[in-house]
């Protein structure tokens, strides 16, 4: 099965960006952690879409999340099985504040 195409959305791009910052500046023991777990998990997500978790998340329905453990940051994403595309919506910190949760039916 080929490989899907990893899409970064506008503002995951802007969070990336951000995070990377940040991470290099002030993790001076590790600073490339963050972008190699990034790249790894944009391999994965790739290779195996359904890898993540189900998200249930009121602002991105049918997004999955894929956990960078080490970093502690968390890769938001949808899967499109017809273009072949895993678009990233978000990449934000696990700790923080969760998103609103879909209300179940």
């Amino acid at each position: 099965m080929p490989a899907f195409r990893v899409g970064v959305l506008p503002r995951a791009l802007a969070d990336i960006e951000r995070i990377a910052t940040w991470w290099r500046k002030n993790r001076l023991t590790a600073p490339r952690l963050f972008q190699d777990e990034l790249d790894l998990a944009f391999i994965n997500i790739a290779a195996q879409p359904e890898i993540g978790h189900k998200a249930g998340l009121r602002a991105y329905p049918g997004a999955r999340t894929y956990l960078l453990r080490r970093s502690e940051y968390v890769v938001i994403y949808n899967v499109d099985h017809e273009s072949g595309v895993v678009a990233v919506a978000r990449v934000r910190y696990a700790r923080r504040r969760p998103l609103a949760r879909a209300k179940r039916r």
